[in-house]
This record gives structure tokens, C-alpha cells and sequence, in this order.
């Protein structure tokens, strides 16, 4: 297999095997982002879609500055967010996710154990902006200002949402693990 420099240069030149090379090389991970964004495979499969046909027309962009992971990365993030809010995924939620979420104090003394699909689940399982949220934040380490920037809402309203995002998220993994949560207390 071809080192990402060469494959560029061939993809830039309008190489077909080097862009299924690529694609091959890439498409599984790019495919995990996008599903951390998207309410259901098939909208996964779609932001995947959009985000290779925009590194590949843009491809020539690449200035070797950083890695190149990290730039498609970054390209299938926005092709994520612009899909939700094509759809109005994100403000929907943001504005629907208003309810005040606490952490229950079982979170802290349980012993949690989940298998990465069941934790997948569960993030699966918040609201479309919790969700990206959290995932700008705390797995792809935008800060605040960032976030806020890119979805078009406040530093605060970022800092809350994900407040609000860890508290749903750790009661959801309760409820996995099959510890009561009181529902008048913290599920609104």
C-alpha cells in the first residue's frame, strides 16, 4: 500500500485506484465519526458520502501541515454538522434540550461496565445536540469558542449543553446497567 503522500499526489493527479485506495484506508474510521454525529446508519452512510466527495475535490487544499488524518477528520465533522443542520437536527434539539440534568449520585458509586457498543448506544440515544456537543468537545477537542462558532450558538450555551449532555449521558448509562434512576428528580 501506498504512503498517504504518495496516494495524495495520485489523487490530485485524478487517479481512480489511488482514490479507492483512500477511500479503503479511511472509510472505517470516517465512517465511526460520522455515525457519532448521525441518528442512524443510513444517515452515517450519507455524511460519509458527502465528506469523501468534498476530500476529494478539495484534496489539492492539502498542505502537509499537521496530518492528514486529522484534516479529513475535520472535514467529515463539518460535512456532519452541515448535515444536521441542513436538517435541522441541531437546532431542534438545542432548543428542546432546555430541561435541567443533574448527575445522579449513583453514577458515582456504581461500577459501570459497558462494552463499546452499548456505550455507542448510549450516546446514540441523546438528543441530536447533546450529541454533537459532546462529541466536538470531548472527543474531538474543540473548545467552547469553537463549538459555539460552529453551530452558530453561545460559549455558555455550549458550556450548558454539555453539562446537560454528561448528565443525560451518565443517567442513560444507568439505565443500561439497569440502576433506578428516580424519575421526578432527574429525568424531568
Amino acid at each position: 500500500m501506498l504512503n498517504d503522500e504518495k496516494l495524495i499526489k495520485q489523487c490530485v493527479e485524478g487517479n481512480s485506484k489511488a482514490q479507492q485506495s483512500l477511500y479503503d484506508k479511511y472509510a472505517s474510521m470516517l465512517m465511526g465519526v460520522s455515525y457519532r454525529y448521525a441518528r442512524n446508519v443510513t444517515d452515517a452512510e450519507d455524511i460519509l458520502q458527502e465528506a469523501f466527495i468534498k476530500i476529494f475535490n478539495s484534496i489539492h487544499l492539502f498542505r502537509y501541515e499537521g496530518s492528514f488524518e486529522g484534516w479529513i477528520k475535520r472535514i467529515t465533522v463539518t460535512t456532519a454538522l452541515n448535515y444536521m443542520n441542513r436538517n435541522k437536527q441541531i437546532r431542534e434539539s438545542l432548543s428542546m434540550d432546555s430541561m435541567a440534568y443533574e448527575v445522579p449520585p449513583q453514577a458515582e458509586e456504581a461500577s459501570i461496565k459497558l462494552n463499546g457498543k452499548d456505550l455507542m448506544d448510549c450516546i446514540q440515544s441523546l438528543p441530536d445536540g447533546f450529541k454533537a456537543v459532546l462529541n466536538l468537545f470531548a472527543i474531538e477537542g474543540f473548545s467552547h469558542r469553537e463549538i459555539a462558532g460552529m453551530l452558530d450558538i453561545s460559549e455558555s450555551t455550549s458550556r450548558s449543553q454539555y453539562v446537560r449532555a454528561k448528565a443525560l449521558l451518565a443517567m442513560r448509562i444507568l439505565e443500561q446497567n439497569k440502576i433506578i434512576v428516580p424519575v421526578n428528580k432527574y429525568n424531568g
